[in-house]
């Protein structure tokens, strides 16, 4: 029911270390892999807000978006590529427009499941701008479905994703769980160079039209009890940007 890695130092192949170990763990013939399929739930008409309360510094929210008719083979790769530009990195634009420029949030930065096409938006906030941020977020996501992305911010993503790929090579960990990864997603692509190039062919109309097909489905809100205190320094190690 789930992965063992076993790893061995051998003048064998993979093939007679496979009949090794079987033979010496007596595997029973398991059946054909079979992935499960996954349905997610309808796209909610209007966005739920889950608030929760906690002894926290700080407040953190989450906004959790949908893609509208999201197609995985065709939608990930831009909706992944996309997401580097608009909040999965130290330089995206929802951490320059939102933190630096506005010092709306102690810190912010967005993750997208390439799998389902959902993308969430974290921040960590004060509880008396969390309308603005939202309402910021919600323009950056209004200003990428309308195409305003460079080529400069591409290849920003671009470098970044060859960095991470490069890193997937530093230990067999992280071979054996990137290959693990690919065929449980179903990926076409079989290796990182191949991935790699499929994300140089994402243009700029397919990061932008999937962008276009965000809805926002769920806010959690963890808010600090009232009479908490409050920290005026942000979670990077510097305050003249904090709010």
């Amino acid at each position: 029911q789930a992965p063992v890695f076993i790893y061995s130092v051998a003048s064998r192949d993979a093939r007679a270390m496979a009949r090794c170990v079987g033979r010496a763990l007596a595997f029973r013939p398991r059946p054909e892999f079979v992935i499960p399929g996954f349905r997610p739930p309808p796209i909610r008409k209007s966005p739920k807000t889950v608030t929760e309360t906690a002894d926290l510094a700080q407040t953190r929210i989450v906004m959790g978006f949908r893609v509208r008719g999201f197609r995985e083979h065709s939608d990930g790769y831009p909706g992944a590529l996309a997401d580097l530009i608009f909040g999965g990195d130290a330089v995206s634009r929802l951490f320059k427009s939102i933190r630096e420029k506005k010092s709306l949030a102690y810190g912010i930065g967005s993750s997208f499941d390439d799998r389902t096409g959902v993308l969430l938006v974290s921040a960590g906030v004060q509880r008396k701008a969390i309308r603005e941020v939202q309402s910021s977020v919600l323009a950056e996501v209004k200003s990428m479905a309308q195409g305003r992305i460079d080529a400069k911010a591409k290849d920003v993503a671009m470098r970044s994703l060859t960095r991470s790929f490069d890193g997937v090579h530093d230990s067999a960990d992280s071979l054996i769980a990137f290959h693990l990864m690919r065929r449980l997603a179903e990926y076409r692509e079989k290796t990182l160079d191949e991935m790699l190039d499929r994300f140089r062919q994402v243009t700029f109309d397919q990061m932008a039209d999937v962008f276009g097909r965000l809805v926002l489905d769920t806010v959690f809100v963890l808010s600090e009890r009232p009479g908490a205190k409050t920290v005026d320094v942000d979670s990077h190690g510097g305050g003249e940007n904090a709010p």
